[in-house]
């Protein structure tokens, strides 16, 4: 295209441009572009620029799907895609694939008509009773449920033979009944039950649910033969029980959650726990819980090397263990009437006070004459060594010019004896006398009285003053049957395995397993991870019944010197005994014939027989020796208010915060006493005194001489 215009200088302005329609070559090589329909035509084919974006004209209109020829960067025309998708439909409403329901091995089948599953049509996989399908895209995965219901039996193991009883072996019987491993008739409407059998055919562990009440029942090896022959055996299940020492979760707190196991004759038993052992309690009322493998610490205060022998007696007594002080109390060293107050020590042939006896300016009142009816001037040996009354020394002083008397009075004592006023005549002799359980020591002009280290004829000893009343001292699951048993549907079977049920944890392991081989019940059992040992292996028990020890009640074995126990057997094959609430300990004292049986949770009275608020500290002392407990009397005693002495002829010497009283018991006749007032003699004479200064300022005891 040329258009001409005039340009501003006049002259010609010629502007060439193609045309909106331009035509390339001729014939049938011609090219044609179209700029205002938006066409390029070449030849037969026209491409279609504009809205509709085509080709046409194209002249591969055929195509064979079945064999195709293609032909490397050539496009396709709709023609041959039409060939294309009309065969693929006709190829996918054909298409499609049968399915049918069938069984494997025990297996149920409900309807099994072939079915064809075409294009679209849509299989579900449902997860019938029990069962449960975990879909992952295309993965589906079936597996039973954790909790199986409305199951009528389970039996593990392959079918035996028709009519013939079941070898070793597990079923589990539900509550609608099922045929047996025998091949019997089923019941309707029994109680659910897992049984274990042996070779023999015979639960040796059953587990079963009769009205609510969970039982396992075990069947142990063959006891000691009894009077029926039968083997050990019994039913286990869980009830409130006896209150133990802790853990009690009854009502109230009066009950606990127990493992009972009842005998072929219907006794029961209770397992014990390590939250149960043994109750003590002793004057004070106060009641020592211990618990199984605890300590019980009987414990006197004494130290262990000031202790004696023989002094204290263990009585069985109306079913309690009284300890008892001896009436004749030997090897005492010392008594003490606690913190600074006097101790009387026993010397081998004296009795020492670690105090002066210091009459305190008192009298020693109803002393015998030392003279004994003899002269002054007569007096010899012995007599010589009494100490002297006033009534003596007034002799003496009369004959001898030396004017003193002598008599016996008291002063918060006793008087024994006629008190008379003596004269104390010259070369007459007082004598100072020790009675019974005294000693009497003279150097020179001083007599030193102590006790015998031997008391004899004694009641009681009270030392030190009376006080205030005192207060206590401180004071998954797997089951594993047999290879073969008899089974419901008669088919040959093989001599069995042993039957077994295995609980397992999140490793595989067995951690609960229950077992029945040749007849006797097994429970297997593995505990928590432990302290790590030499070998890092977990707890582990196998447990079971049969006749074992003796216990102190419900000995159900043969002529009663057994009984049905619980045994558990280590991994090594040492076996430990399971106690129970009818165990306990055997306990006996100095009259060793009489035992006292006390049972788990019983308790056990040890006692004294003395009032709770008169009882001192660190007297008693307590020494494990040879396996026995032995109760021993201190040599040093300490902190005693009073002790009272018997002797065969009835007199009764008291010592006591006061002092010593001696009382005959003997109507008219006076005490002796020696006490802060003084020594009352009771008008018996004092022999064996040492020569004492006479003189004005001298408080010394004299004697005759």
């Amino acid at each position: 295209v040329l258009t001409e215009t005039e340009n501003a200088n006049g002259g010609k302005h010629f502007d060439i441009k193609l045309a909106d329609k331009v035509n390339l070559g001729k014939d049938t090589n011609k090219i044609i572009l179209d700029g205002t329909s938006g066409q390029i035509t070449s030849g037969p084919i026209t491409i279609n620029t504009g809205s509709n974006g085509t080709i046409n004209g194209l002249t591969n209109l055929d195509w064979n799907p079945i064999n195709p020829v293609a032909v490397s960067g050539q496009a396709a025309t709709e023609d041959q895609l039409k060939k294309l998708n009309d065969h693929v439909n006709t190829s996918i409403s054909n298409y499609g694939f049968i399915v049918t329901a069938n069984k494997a091995g025990t297996g149920k089948v409900t309807g099994n008509t072939d079915q064809k599953i075409g294009n679209g049509d849509k299989i579900t996989l449902k997860a019938g009773n029990n069962l449960e399908v975990e879909q992952n895209g295309k993965d589906f995965t079936f597996a039973l449920n954790k909790d199986l219901t409305g199951l009528d039996s389970i039996k593990v193991g392959k079918d035996g033979l028709d009519g013939t009883p079941g070898k070793d072996g597990v079923s589990i019987t539900g509550p609608t009944g099922s045929a047996g491993i025998d091949g019997q008739p089923g019941t309707n409407g029994l109680d659910g039950k897992i049984g274990i059998s042996g070779k023999d055919g015979k639960d040796a562990v059953s587990i079963s649910g009769k009205d609510g009440i969970g039982t396992i029942g075990l069947t142990g090896p063959k006891g000691v033969p009894g009077k029926d022959g039968k083997d050990a055996e019994a039913k286990i299940r869980v009830e409130y029980g006896e209150k133990g020492l802790d853990g009690n979760d009854g009502a109230n707190g009066e009950t606990k959650t127990r493992i009972i196991y009842e005998k072929p004759n219907g006794e029961k038993e209770t397992v014990a726990t390590l939250k149960d052992g043994l109750r003590f309690k002793g004057d004070s009322a106060k009641v020592i819980d211990k618990k199984l493998n605890e300590t019980l610490e009987i414990i006197g205060g004494a130290e262990e090397n000031n202790l004696t022998d023989g002094n204290i007696g263990v009585i069985e007594k109306e079913g309690k263990l009284e300890i008892k002080l001896s009436k004749d109390i030997k090897d005492i060293t010392s008594i003490g009437g606690g913190e600074n107050k006097p101790k009387i020590t026993f010397g081998d042939t004296s009795i020492n006070v670690d105090a002066p006896i210091n009459v305190g300016d008192n009298q020693i009142n109803n002393l015998k004459s030392g003279l004994d009816g003899t002269t002054l001037a007569d007096a010899s040996g012995d007599t010589l060594k009494n100490a002297v009354n006033v009534e003596d020394l007034k002799k003496a002083i009369t004959e001898n010019s030396y004017n003193f008397k002598i008599t016996s009075n008291t002063d918060g004592g006793t008087l024994s004896g006629n008190k008379e006023l003596k004269d104390v005549l010259k070369n007459s002799t007082i004598t100072l006398q020790s009675g019974k359980n005294l000693n009497i020591n003279q150097e020179g002009t001083k007599f030193t009285y102590s006790l015998n280290k031997d008391l004899t004829g004694i009641d009681s000893i009270k030392v030190g003053k009376d006080g205030l009343d005192g207060t206590p001292g401180k004071d998954g699951v797997s089951i594993t049957g047999p290879t073969g048993a008899a089974g419901i549907d008669g088919q040959p079977g093989t001599n069995g395995l042993d039957g077994k049920i295995g609980i397992s944890g999140k490793d595989g392991k067995d951690a609960v397993s229950i077992s029945g081989k040749d007849g006797v019940g097994t429970i297997g059992l593995t505990g928590p991870k432990g302290v790590p040992g030499k070998d890092g292996k977990d707890a582990e028990a196998k447990i079971r019944v049969e006749y074992g020890e003796k216990g102190l009640d419900g000995n159900d074995g043969a002529n009663g010197e057994t009984k049905t126990r619980i045994i558990y057997e280590k991994p090594n094959g040492e076996k430990e005994t399971v106690a129970t609430l009818k165990d306990g300990l055997k306990f006996a004292g100095d009259n060793g014939t009489t035992v006292i049986d006390k049972k788990l949770n019983e308790k056990l009275e040890i006692v004294g027989g003395a009032d709770e608020t008169k009882l001192s500290d660190r007297n008693i002392g307590i020494n494990a020796k040879e396996g026995k407990l032995e109760v021993k009397l201190s040599k040093e005693l300490t902190g005693l208010t009073s002790s009272e002495f018997k002797n065969a002829s009835g007199d009764t010497t008291t010592i006591n915060g006061n002092g010593i009283t001696i009382d005959s018991g003997i109507d008219g006749k006076a005490n002796v006493s020696l006490t802060s007032n003084g020594l009352d003699n009771g008008g018996n004479k004092i022999t064996n005194v040492a020569d004492g200064e006479v003189s004005d300022t001298s408080k010394e005891a004299v004697n005759g001489s």
